[in-house]
């Protein structure tokens, strides 16, 4: 204020501007947490047989945003990782 700058607009930019950003990213940052608590909590790892979210198959990988499944029947399926941690996992 003292340089002639009105600061009131501008804090009220940065928060809209977070305000956007928060909704942006929160799919990204819902994957990221649940890949961290599965990563923590291991209810499986690679080379389980897994029935999760309505799916079944091999777990092939397990990252930080999504896993990936091998079906009987030789599909590849990856799952959001908010998906696979809001859903019971059952490991075979």
């Amino acid at each position: 204020a003292q340089l002639g700058v009105e600061v009131g607009p501008i804090i009220a930019s940065l928060g809209v501007a977070g305000f956007i950003l928060g909704f942006a990213f929160q799919n990204t940052l819902s994957n990221f947490s649940a890949g961290l608590m599965l990563l923590a909590n291991s209810p499986f790892e690679a080379g389980d047989f897994v029935e999760t979210a309505g799916h079944m198959g091999t777990v092939k990988e397990l990252n930080l945003m999504a896993t990936t499944l091998a079906t009987p029947d030789n599909k590849r399926i990856t799952l959001p990782n908010s998906v696979v941690w809001g859903a019971p996992i059952v490991n075979f």
